[in-house]
């Protein structure tokens, strides 16, 4: 059985090896940890964003961190209100920002997610791996993202760089 690394392994973090082998048992299982990105592999990227997510600012940053070497890049959408069950501008959003970078020659897919940036970041990093994170808000006085110290968070408890890319305009294009 072969994983990514302990920091980048989703199987690794839901005990799945030990899983396997506990329901397999007495067949031995042998454990073999690849790290694709040693190797040679694209660098996994999350970006999270909401309203910023086709601002320029972004955008710019997305095509920049491409630029400095292969990465694919995957883009959740927080939702702005749980209580519905369609985000049809957040879906807009998403599926422009979407055209923009896959017509710059840019790996890129997406969607909306839970309505908690941290947790949805934190259930994507749990399911895939994740190398490194972008995350885009608007400033301090408009951004609740930044008031719940959502940065910080994720720094700690991913232990991956994050990159901050930061909009002080009060409406995104």
């Amino acid at each position: 059985m072969a994983t990514h690394p302990v920091e980048k392994s989703g199987w690794l973090r839901k005990n799945v090896v030990d899983r396997v082998r506990d329901a397999v048992a007495p067949k031995p299982v042998e454990h073999v940890v690849v790290d694709i990105q040693e190797e040679g592999g694209p660098a996994d990227v999350l970006v999270i964003a909401n309203e910023t997510v086709v601002s320029e600012e972004l955008l710019s940053a997305i095509r920049e961190r491409a630029g400095r070497g292969e990465a694919r890049f995957v883009i959740i959408l927080p939702q702005s209100d749980p209580t519905q069950s369609e985000h049809p501008d957040a879906e807009r959003r998403l599926r422009r920002a979407l055209a923009e970078l896959r017509g710059a020659g840019i790996e890129a897919h997406g969607w909306v997610a839970h309505p908690d940036p941290f947790e949805a970041a934190m259930q994507e990093i749990h399911e895939e791996r994740i190398d490194e994170i972008i995350v885009s808000t608007f400033g301090p006085e408009r951004s609740g993202w930044l008031r719940k110290d959502l940065i910080q968070r994720l720094k700690d408890e991913t232990k991956l760089p994050v990159e901050h890319v930061m909009h002080a305009e009060e409406a995104v294009r």
